[in-house]
């Protein structure tokens, strides 16, 4: 069975405003004493490898970004005491504990395409051999520099689909609903988005509202470990547009 544990990370224990109503959700619909709620701290998480995963201390202290600390946590929570992980930004409208597969991995689905995988909702059995692969996984990926790639949802590929249990995407996991020149944008630039995603926002047991405070991070690291192309790139187009100017307007 899946321990009645509603596990959730943040830096410490205050929880930004922003997602302390999301937050609560959880407690009024998978209520204490039944339900036992653990929010893990940056200092939690780091003793909780120490204590318990010691060999993956040094891959989890070298990670650059915080947030990759942040996926990798939750995996190895999963594993030890079972429960169920969500993100601070997604909102429980529904008890859904009787919805779980309780002897496998319950992971949502991906709302960008078919088969995908996601970390933001997860829960899991205690001690579930499947979370090795995992933890494999980021051992082979721990110098790859893109949190997508290294700890995030691309490590749940080495569970296969037909392995775990995968939460529809209607009831747990839809597409967060965006006004139609944010779709036109995306389509046109990035991911090609299937607005049906959508459909059953309102009426989803949980949904992820997306804030994406790892992006920040993830730019600020990728400026700061670039900024010699950045500059090379800047210092080039100033001395392009300079010679076409004097070139012609002289």
């Amino acid at each position: 069975m899946i321990p009645k544990i509603i596990h959730q990370t943040w830096k410490n224990n205050t929880i930004p405003t922003k997602w302390k109503e999301y937050h609560q959700t959880w407690k009024n619909k998978f209520p204490e004493p039944e339900y036992k709620h653990i929010l893990w701290t940056d200092e939690d998480n780091r003793k909780f490898i120490k204590d318990n995963y010691e060999w993956f201390l040094k891959t989890y202290d070298n990670y650059p970004k915080n947030i990759q600390r942040a996926d990798a946590i939750r995996y190895f929570i999963l594993y030890h005491y079972g429960g169920i992980y969500a993100d601070l930004d997604c909102e429980v409208r529904e008890n859904f504990y009787n919805d779980l597969t309780h002897d496998n991995i319950n992971l949502a689905a991906s709302p960008y395409g078919p088969g995908g995988k996601m970390n933001n909702l997860m829960a899991s059995d205690k001690k579930n051999e499947k979370w090795k692969l995992v933890f494999d996984e980021l051992e082979k990926r721990k110098k790859i520099p893109g949190t997508m790639s290294s700890t995030g949802p691309s490590v749940l590929d080495s569970l296969e689909n037909n392995e775990i249990r995968l939460l529809d995407v209607d009831n747990f996991n839809p597409l967060k609903k965006r006004p139609w020149w944010r779709h036109h944008i995306e389509n046109t630039f990035f991911l090609t988005l299937d607005e049906k995603a959508s459909r059953n926002w309102d009426k989803a047991k949980v949904v992820h509202h997306g804030t994406e405070s790892w992006a920040y991070e993830e730019i600020t690291h990728g400026i700061k470990n670039n900024i010699l192309l950045i500059l090379f790139i800047i210092i080039l187009i100033v001395s392009v547009i300079y010679y076409y100017k004097k070139k012609y307007l002289i």
